[in-house]
Formats: C-alpha cells, sequence, structure tokens
C-alpha cells in the first residue's frame, strides 16, 4: 500500500518536527493532504516550467510524500478517536446507571441504619472518594457494607439483586477505565504525528503553489490551479463530526489523568 509506505519512509523526518512550533488551522488535514496529492500531478506537468523557475523539486517530491503520509494517519486517528469514543459512551452509560443504583442503595442505607454509628461511619467513608478509581471501589464497598447487614435487610425484603449488579457495575467499570488508561500514550502519540506531518506538508506546499503562482503569473487561469480549493461549509461534515469526537474524548482523557469524577449525588 502506497500510503502506509510513505509513512513508514516518512516517520523519522515527522518525528523531528519540535512540538512546540506546530500550530492548529482551519483546513482539515485529510483534506488538505488530499489537496496537496492532487497538485503535485499539476506540478508535475508543469515541472519544466516550475524548474526553470529554481524550484527546488525536492519540495514537490516531499510534498506528495507527506500528503500520502498524512492521509494514512488521518486514517488511524479516526480510527483511534471512533474507538475512543465508543469506551467514552459505554464508561458514561455505564456509571450513569451505576451511579443512579448506587444513590438508591445508599440512601436507603442511610436511612434504615440512621441509628446504627457504626454503618453510618462506613457509609461516610465510602463517599469521601473524589476520583474515578475511588468512585469504582465504592461500588464494590457498598455492597460488601449492605450483605454485612443481611438479617436486618431481610426483615426490610430490601432487593438483594442490587447488590449483585453493583458488584458486576465495579468490575465492568474497573475494565474499561483501565483500557482507557492504557491507551492515552498511543493516542497522544498519533495525534502528535498526524500534527507535525501536516505542518510539515503545509512548509512544502507552500513553496510549491508559490512558484506556481510566480511562474504562471501572466495565465491567471492556471496559476489559480496552485492552490488548496477549500470552502467552509455551514453544513456540518464528517470532519466536523471527528473533531467532537476529538474534544470529547479528550475531556475523557483529562478526566482519566486529573482523576476528576463525574457529578454523583449523594445523601449526606
Amino acid at each position: 500500500m502506497p500510503f502506509q509506505e510513505k509513512l513508514e519512509k516518512m516517520l523519522p523526518v515527522i518525528r523531528e518536527v519540535p512540538l512546540d512550533e506546530v500550530k492548529k488551522h482551519r483546513i482539515p488535514p485529510k483534506f488538505y493532504a488530499m489537496e496537496a496529492t492532487n497538485l503535485y500531478y499539476l506540478a508535475l506537468q508543469d515541472k519544466e516550467k516550475l524548474l526553470e523557475d529554481h524550484l527546488d523539486w525536492n519540495h514537490a517530491e516531499m510534498m506528495y510524500s507527506l500528503s500520502l503520509a498524512l492521509r494514512e494517519l488521518c486514517s488511524n486517528w479516526l480510527v483511534i478517536y471512533f474507538d475512543r469514543a465508543e469506551d467514552r459512551i459505554a464508561w458514561e452509560e455505564s456509571l450513569e446507571e451505576a451511579n443512579k443504583l448506587f444513590d438508591d442503595v445508599y440512601g436507603y442505607l442511610r436511612f434504615h441504619f440512621r441509628h446504627d454509628q457504626s454503618t453510618i461511619n462506613q457509609l461516610r467513608q465510602i463517599a469521601d472518594g473524589n476520583r474515578h478509581a475511588d468512585t469504582i471501589q465504592d461500588f464494590n464497598d457498598l455492597a460488601v457494607v449492605a450483605r454485612n447487614l443481611t438479617p436486618r435487610l431481610e426483615e426490610l425484603n430490601f432487593d438483594f439483586y442490587k447488590l449483585d449488579k453493583l458488584t458486576k457495575y465495579a468490575y465492568d467499570l474497573n475494565i474499561l477505565y483501565a483500557k482507557a488508561r492504557r491507551s492515552n500514550m498511543p493516542r497522544t502519540e498519533q495525534r502528535e504525528l498526524r500534527d507535525k506531518a501536516y505542518h510539515l506538508l503545509r512548509i512544502h506546499t507552500r513553496e510549491v503553489i508559490d512558484h506556481g503562482n510566480y511562474t504562471f503569473r501572466d495565465d491567471e487561469k492556471h496559476a489559480a490551479n496552485y492552490a488548496i480549493h477549500y470552502l467552509p461549509s455551514t453544513r456540518r461534515k464528517p470532519e466536523d463530526v471527528q473533531e467532537d469526537i476529538e474534544e470529547s474524548a479528550e475531556e475523557l482523557e483529562k478526566d482519566l489523568v486529573t482523576g476528576t469524577k463525574f457529578k454523583v449525588t449523594r445523601v449526606e
């Protein structure tokens, strides 16, 4: 596959780009890469005239190679972010359901054992955590505390199936949490590579465009072909959706790194 081959060839050059030089641009990188590929074939047809005006042809070759490499990186990144979006949806849905069940059981125990100081102290200790890892452990801890109160709960006709569900939520969310944390680094690296490749591509493409505009300055129609033709639309495009996915995924990543909990309503 030419895209993968170009990416492997260009990776050493892409990695050398200082991250602090990379900037965000309004044109989606995948669109820019496709335009740059088309621009290369135009320049190839005009190669003789461009060389007469002293275009360093290495810029054109680099533009072509980087455009294919960037298209491959964009495809990889899209797959990564759709995976991450699914992780986030699963995390939020499971956590919301688990929190509702937690609040139900927690409030039930707080009320029925309000005169049992030992139980109240245990419940308060469970409520003290404020990180994702604490939240996940809380589901299991609450189930353990409740099972130790089995005789009294049986008298109250408590639904013990709720405790089984809490334990299962703790197990399932722990797996999802670990999965998300493990995948942070590769995903971060993939984005950096994409952005670095885009930065390099813009540099070489700009050289080709400038030379093309100069070489064909007396042929306005032909010179106009030496450009990245991008017309933003008011309609939402796939890249807009991808950007939303990206932002949502970044929020999840930030939460996982900082340990911020989703909002939970608990009876104190």
